[in-house]
């Protein structure tokens, strides 16, 4: 007597679900790029907008130079005329950056990218970092 082996059928795999079974949530519906780009808050665009345009110093070299600058004023160096060529530098960068503001969006960015970088640079100072 010969023993027949019982062929059984592999189940089929479902596709996975999209959304674990604890989450009660409706889907999202589908909308656009720019749709979804309004539905960003406002702090998380302000975050982009700056965070890019730090990138953006960063690569030019203006974080370094700024974190330079802030350990030369903790030197003691507030009243050099140097130190007063860099305050009028910086009145011209905060003032061309607020006069930006409602310009074309690239334009405005790209004023942006002094003031976060001097920003981030002297936070950096703060922390011991040297470049």
């Amino acid at each position: 007597m010969t023993k027949r082996k019982h062929l059984r059928r592999k189940p089929k795999r479902r596709a996975p679900a999209a959304r674990t079974a604890w989450d009660t949530r409706p889907p999202a519906p589908r909308q656009s790029l720019a749709d979804a780009w309004a539905n960003v808050p406002y702090r998380m665009k302000w975050l982009i907008y700056h965070a890019t345009a730090t990138g953006a110093g960063w690569s030019l070299g203006w974080v370094d130079w700024s974190t330079g600058v802030a350990a030369w004023f903790a030197a003691g160096y507030w009243v050099s005329p140097s130190a007063f060529a860099l305050y009028g530098l910086g009145i011209c960068a905060i003032a061309l950056y607020r006069k930006s503001r409602p310009w074309a969006w690239p334009v405005a960015w790209a004023c942006s990218i002094p003031i976060s970088s001097v920003v981030v640079g002297v936070l950096l100072y703060g922390t011991g970092y040297q470049p």
